[in-house]
């Protein structure tokens, strides 16, 4: 796509600062500084975010903003993991369409699972790069089509997916949540998208209210709320047509199989994953199910992604509405914080009957525990002492722990003011949860983390 000379700078100056090369002008005038800086920032982008893709030479990369909102690695990782599992016991072929294209980094994940795969795109330049670098890629089976998806994705139907990820960004460059707000509006188009899929994958704000958006759309099956390293990062929806052969077993199928897909073999890979579908097609629905569940009894998958380890937990509505939280005022040796992903989806009773725990109060979402709870879905603590907010307790407080980590839940404070008026710096081994009790006690528990 560049000049040779433009590519030879790019790689001789891949590790310098953008800011600084911005300011001196290349003597070759070959080279194209202005595309050279946005290849070098984004290759420095992506050896945090997409380490696979940085690791190829020849691939290109997108103006800032498309790297900004581009998934990561390991959330496109996710959404592969969760639409091989979708299509297992589906008959062939399989097809993809990917109505907002972007920079295609979910697409280049999930198109090896197809027999043919559509990427598309309005912005013409990010059309040209996924052109070239779906064929870096190895991926024989894509294709880029310019246009709008809501007009283009139905002239490849009948498809198996879509995969649709609104601009949540209005005309200012502010960023929106809700699905009214978001360009296109699925709320709008899902019966488009409805008629011309068996299933759809929105990925959404993580910010949207779980709840309203059931409420909006028709024929949810599945929730994802997907963290990295508790980070909340992405919400997925998993929207089904009317009726789907297997869709009930499709939907309650066993936990997904970890995948640890290589993009310097895609083309391998997408070899390897037709072979699957063959062996797929042989196999013949047993029913047809109509696939509009009620919003009480839809799948809620609750991810938290760190360092190669997936921690899921799986619940309904329904689960959560019925189940009784068992509350104390007296925390046990053990203190449990659930995961971000957890916390968004609204898990708070269902945790006390899964796993035995006790609740400190309807609003703090700690939990806590005379054992340990090893499988507890979040960040396990030992309590190692408990003060009260006592002239006493503060100035002891302050005198024996000079550093700690310190989380607020359900009280009156900021971390901030809590540190200056304790005068404890931040960072260290020990951790202080400041919440307050069922009996509306304000307490400081002294934790350790659980090994």
């Amino acid at each position: 796509m560049f000049h040779q000379d433009t590519w030879d700078f790019i790689r001789k100056h891949a590790q310098d600062d953008v800011r600084k090369l911005a300011l001196k002008r290349p003597t070759n005038p070959n080279v194209d500084l202005k595309e050279a800086l946005v290849q070098i920032e984004g290759y420095q982008t992506a050896r945090k975010k997409l380490p696979l893709w940085a690791e190829n030479p020849q691939l290109v990369y997108p103006p800032r903003i498309s790297m900004e909102q581009c998934s990561s690695e390991t959330t496109a990782l996710y959404k592969q993991q969760v639409v091989r599992r979708l299509l297992q016991g589906l008959n062939g072929p399989l097809s993809m369409a990917d109505m907002t294209g972007g920079f295609g980094i979910d697409f280049s994940y999930l198109a090896p699972l197809f027999d043919r795969a559509y990427y598309i795109e309005q912005q013409e330049v990010l059309c040209r790069i996924a052109e070239h670098n779906l064929k870096v890629l190895g991926l024989e089976q894509a294709e880029v089509l310019h246009g709008d998806g809501v007009k283009r994705m139905p002239e490849k139907a009948p498809l198996t997916l879509v995969f649709i990820d609104p601009a949540r960004r209005d005309q200012q460059g502010k960023k929106t949540v809700a699905l009214s707000d978001c360009t296109p509006d699925l709320g709008a188009i899902q019966e488009r998208i409805r008629s011309c899929s068996r299933f759809c994958m929105a990925k959404l704000s993580p910010m949207l209210d779980i709840h309203q958006a059931l409420q909006e759309l028709k024929g949810v099956i599945e929730v994802h709320v997907v963290s990295v390293d508790n980070e909340c990062k992405e919400l997925l929806l998993i929207l089904a047509s009317g009726k789907t052969e297997n869709t009930a077993e499709i939907a309650t199928a066993g936990k997904r199989q970890e995948t640890d897909c290589n993009l310097a073999s895609a083309t391998d890979k997408g070899k390897e994953a037709s072979a699957n579908k063959l062996e797929s097609a042989s196999t013949t629905s047993k029913s047809e199910r109509n696939a509009v569940n009620k919003p009480e009894e839809i799948r809620i998958c609750c991810i938290n992604l760190q360092k190669g380890e997936q921690q899921t937990f799986e619940y309904t509505a329904q689960e959560e509405a019925t189940a009784e939280a068992v509350y104390t005022d007296q925390p046990g040796a053990y203190l449990y914080e659930p995961n971000t992903s957890l916390l968004k989806a609204g898990a708070y009773k269902c945790l006390c009957a899964r796993f035995g725990v006790r609740k400190l109060h309807p609003n703090s979402h700690l939990y806590t525990s005379d054992t340990p709870c090893a499988d507890f879905p979040g960040r396990r603590f030992r309590v190692t002492g408990s003060r009260t907010f006592s002239k006493q307790d503060l100035k002891q407080i302050a005198r024996d722990i000079p550093q700690a980590n310190i989380t607020i839940r359900n009280f009156p404070s900021t971390v901030q003011e809590l540190r200056k008026k304790l005068k404890i710096k931040e960072g260290g081994d020990r951790y202080l949860f400041v919440t307050t009790l069922k009996n509306e006690q304000h307490i400081i528990l002294e934790c350790l983390k659980a090994e």
